[in-house]
């Protein structure tokens, strides 16, 4: 998480959005604007639960903590091999969060129109 944060805080990411969820993995793509490319791509594996807009903006990516997990346990049962990422959004003073199992990240600019 500690590299992810920092690979964020030198760019001027805050636009997400979900590219794709498939049941168990969700991806997220990040850009200061979505509109024409991405310069993020977040993966979650064996996602549990997902508390956040198709399109949000964001001030910070970061893990829970312990307060957050408790809290939200009555709404999501959290397992011990539960990660929970939480998405800062300053300006409405929350947060939206996705509990997963595992997640991976991929930075690089790609443009929408550019085949894979």
């Amino acid at each position: 998480m500690e590299e992810l944060q920092k690979a964020l805080y030198e760019t001027n990411i805050f636009d997400y959005q979900i590219d794709n969820f498939d049941g168990d993995t969700l991806v997220l793509l990040g850009s200061f604007d979505l509109t024409y490319y991405y310069e993020i791509k977040l993966t979650f594996k064996k996602v549990d639960y997902i508390n956040c807009p198709s399109f949000f903006d964001i001030d910070r990516i970061r893990l829970a903590t312990e307060e957050e997990k408790q809290k939200n346990s009555i709404q999501c049962q959290l397992d011990k091999e539960d990660i929970m990422i939480v998405f800062d959004v300053d300006v409405l003073e929350t947060y939206y969060f996705i509990i997963c199992q595992d997640f991976e990240y991929e930075m690089g600019l790609r443009y929408f129109n550019e085949s894979n």
